[in-house]
């Protein structure tokens, strides 16, 4: 009987002592998106422009240089149809020129968390992942000199909403366009 008092005087005490001491789990990872390959044969923007120059009359190819191409990306809450504007509200992120028209970054026996650091863009986030979101991956090219237009650099655009995956790897075809990646949470 003395036990019984004992215990239930002291168990609102330890109950208070518990709700003190606990700490508030805090919520972070990172999201990763792995450039494997891009193609853009013919050289052009978003528009049909060329990157770098005009077109060469007899084949219709772009006569300079090839593109200088970089990536953004933009993570935001899922929308079923997918805006440009407006902010990237689960975050973003960029990469430096990458390479020309086409290139592609190789990993080890196609395992893409075995590939290089390379084409990878890391977005840091500190809260609780959504089951859902909308990826907006582009293609830039660095020193366009057609600047007629808000779009007259990009070269490509993709949209994509997605749910958790560990890797998924991801293709967006386009006319003479290609972009294949992979991407983790």
């Amino acid at each position: 009987m003395w036990n019984c008092i004992r215990i239930r005087n002291w168990l609102p005490i330890a109950c208070l002592l518990l709700m003190i001491w606990t700490k508030v789990s805090q919520s972070s990872g990172y999201f990763e998106l792995q450039l494997i390959a891009v193609e853009n044969v013919n050289g052009e923007l978003w528009d049909g422009e060329c990157c770098d120059g005009t077109r060469n009359s007899q084949d219709q190819r772009c006569e300079r240089d090839e593109c200088d191409t970089y990536f953004k990306v933009c993570l935001k809450e899922y929308q079923s149809e997918v805006t440009t504007t407006g902010p990237c509200t689960f975050g973003s992120g960029s990469t430096d020129v990458l390479g020309g028209n086409t290139f592609s970054f190789k990993t080890a026996k196609n395992n893409p968390s075995k590939a290089s650091d390379v084409g990878k863009i890391i977005i840091p986030f500190h809260f609780a992942w959504p089951r859902s979101y909308t990826l907006i991956l582009e293609a830039w090219d660095w020193d366009n000199s057609t600047q007629n237009s808000e779009y007259s650099s990009l070269t490509a655009i993709l949209f994509t909403a997605a749910g958790c995956c560990i890797w998924s790897e991801n293709d967006a075809a386009y006319i003479h366009k290609k972009i294949k990646f992979c991407k983790r949470k």
